[in-house]
């Protein structure tokens, strides 16, 4: 399984911090990490623009020069798709109450202590595998979770026993079966329309 989180703060210190945190819980359990680190809120927008649905967590700090968490939160769920997980890094609770309404994962206060964050972390993952939105895909390079209405269709190339799952951004090999996909989306308007292709109905 691979989560991709992107974590913003203007204290770089503290995002050397975060990513020993991760080393440290990819030693401990099977799941790969990919972290990308901001000092920048805008330079976050416009990754995440670009990108659209990349990240399955986002870790923001609340005070920041160019604007704050909350601000940055509300661009986010502006801008994706689907129900990104957010998380508030801070040493200030008054902020707390403000952001219930960009619906916040967690709230962690600062400084943060090893085995806590690693606890959220572990919560996270284990929220994500049970999203409705999200579907585990199993490819060669490993388990891969990614949000369903991203998927245009999925097809079973002739003479090959892989599928090929195409999404928006990329295209995935996966060992997964049609049958075993269909019956995962077939609630989520995918509809098979022939032997070797499944559809999103969404996307036509």
């Amino acid at each position: 399984m691979l989560l991709r989180i992107a974590y913003c703060d203007d204290e770089i210190e503290n995002g050397k911090k975060i990513k020993d945190y991760i080393n440290q819980l990819m030693i401990q359990i099977e799941v790969e990490f990919e972290l990308d680190f901001y000092v920048s809120g805008t330079v976050l927008l416009e990754n995440v623009k670009k990108q659209n649905d990349y990240y399955d967590m986002v870790l923001l700090d609340m005070e920041m020069p160019d604007m704050n968490g909350i601000e940055i939160a509300e661009k986010i769920r502006e801008l994706v798709s689907r129900e990104v997980l957010i998380t508030f890094l801070t040493s200030y609770p008054e902020y707390m109450q403000q952001s219930f309404r960009v619906q916040p994962f967690q709230y962690l206060m600062k400084p943060l202590e090893t085995d806590s964050f690693i606890k959220e972390i572990q919560n996270a993952m284990n929220y994500l595998k049970t999203d409705h939105h999200k579907i585990l895909l199993h490819t060669e390079q490993g388990e891969l979770l990614q949000s369903i209405d991203q998927i245009l269709y999925i097809e079973k190339p002739k003479e090959q026993d892989k599928l090929c799952v195409h999404m928006t951004q990329d295209n995935y090999i996966v060992k997964n079966t049609l049958q075993e996909l269909e019956g995962l989306l077939v609630d989520k308007d995918f509809i098979r329309v022939s032997r070797t292709h499944l559809v999103n109905l969404s996307s036509v």
